[in-house]
């Protein structure tokens, strides 16, 4: 509800939803409500110019925070696009994985592309979209917002029932019956 509040799509569920699709609903959700998140990394693999000031940007063998950036960021839900806008990944405690290879192949200088593989070595990143949509300070209609009011009243009121019903089961038992019961061996193997 709160990505189709916030990005003006509707959404169709199927009877199946794909990994791919619940992560992007983690990260444009995250994007949406807080903007900045900590979320897990291990390796990425970024395609950059061989040369010098490249490699200069790059995270070497010692660990430092890294920053990413891309200003042109979409996810897709269920067959719909939503445009996350810039996005700033700043990867903690970061290396770059066969560190001595990749500064060798930089040497050439030549611009030619290279994949380079990012390991965090805290497994976090913290992601950044500052032109994520935004969500209205009232999204809800008075009638659902009621509802959303209405949540902890009734999780109450069920568990309530439920304590009765149990209670109810128990009252004209003795108390080594009660025992018997609550304690669970009824469901244990005899010796």
């Amino acid at each position: 509800m709160v990505i189709e509040k916030a990005t003006n799509l509707k959404f169709q569920l199927p009877p199946y939803i794909t990994g791919n699709d619940l992560l992007n609903i983690d990260i444009v959700y995250n994007a949406i409500k807080e903007r900045s998140f900590a979320w897990p990394i291990q390796t990425l693999q970024v395609t950059v110019p061989a040369n010098q000031y490249v490699f200069k940007l790059l995270p070497h063998d010692t660990p430092h925070d890294f920053l990413l950036s891309n200003d042109l960021v979409e996810k897709t839900i269920l067959n719909n696009t939503v445009f996350l806008g810039h996005e700033a990944l700043l990867i903690k405690d970061a290396v770059t994985i066969n560190f001595s290879e990749v500064q060798e192949k930089m040497q050439s200088n030549d611009n030619h592309l290279m994949r380079v593989n990012i390991l965090s070595l805290k497994g976090q990143g913290i992601y950044t979209y500052s032109d994520a949509p935004k969500i209205s300070n009232k999204p809800w209609t008075p009638i659902i917002s009621k509802l959303i009011e209405l949540e902890q009243t009734l999780n109450n009121a069920l568990a309530n029932e439920y304590h009765k019903l149990a209670a109810a089961t128990l009252a004209n038992l003795t108390e080594q019956e009660q025992t018997e019961i609550t304690s669970n061996s009824l469901f244990t193997e005899p010796s």
